[in-house]
């Protein structure tokens, strides 16, 4: 599955947030990648129906479960 550049921080940017113990919202993920909120908004469904992130409506977003064949584990 090829996905764009600017998906990809996306996703970086979510790890992070996983790797430093961090609730990921779309106001604190629109601040680091200095896009507006609505951007983000747009972005996640794009990522929810790819089926490479989880959003609980005005909560947190994460990245899913670790899939068969995906590289390595990471904090969920």
């Amino acid at each position: 599955m090829g996905v764009s550049s600017r998906v990809e921080d996306y996703l970086e940017e979510l790890f992070s947030f996983a790797l430093e113990g961090c609730a990921a919202t779309v106001t604190n993920l629109a601040e680091r990648l200095g896009v507006t909120k609505a951007t983000v908004v747009a972005t996640v469904r794009r990522l929810v129906g790819l089926g490479l992130v989880e959003h609980e409506p005005y909560g947190a977003l994460h990245l899913t479960p670790q899939r068969p064949g995906d590289a390595r584990p990471y904090p969920h």
